[in-house]
């Protein structure tokens, strides 16, 4: 979670050979006024780049280049075999524990009614519905 007023977004096309030393000093510079700190994503061509301000600038100064930024949204990993987060079911660690997605009941029937609860903020939609604030 970015700290009080900062926002972060990405930018792509970042060079695999370039280190992180590298990347800072190319986004830290006079040109990019905003820009707080930068962070490969993984081993990736893409960085994230922490701005102070609420708003994601639309491009940024690479070095001598203007590349496109856009905001960053981190992805939660759902499992829909256990219904747990932080994995996906590819991987999951308890494939038999079946478990209803929208509100978490164990071996859901067929006639299983639900209400769904999300998992993120405990509002009354599903855990990776597209409008909630906590995704």
């Amino acid at each position: 979670m970015a700290p009080d007023n900062t926002v972060k977004g990405i930018i792509k096309g970042i060079p695999l050979e370039e280190d992180a030393k590298s990347i800072h000093t190319s986004i830290r510079h006079a040109r990019n006024l905003y820009a707080l700190a930068a962070k490969r994503l993984s081993n990736t061509t893409t960085v994230i780049v922490a701005f102070e301000g609420p708003r994601v600038p639309t491009y940024v100064r690479y070095g001598g280049a203007l590349l496109r930024c856009t905001l960053y949204r981190k992805r939660i990993d759902m499992c829909h075999c256990c219904g747990r987060l932080g994995h996906c079911m590819v991987v999951c660690p308890k494939p038999k524990d079946k478990v209803c997605r929208g509100c978490d009941a164990p071996n859901p029937g067929l006639n299983h009614q639900c209400s769904p609860r999300s998992k993120l903020c405990g509002g009354a939609h599903m855990t990776a519905d597209r409008n909630c604030r906590a995704r």
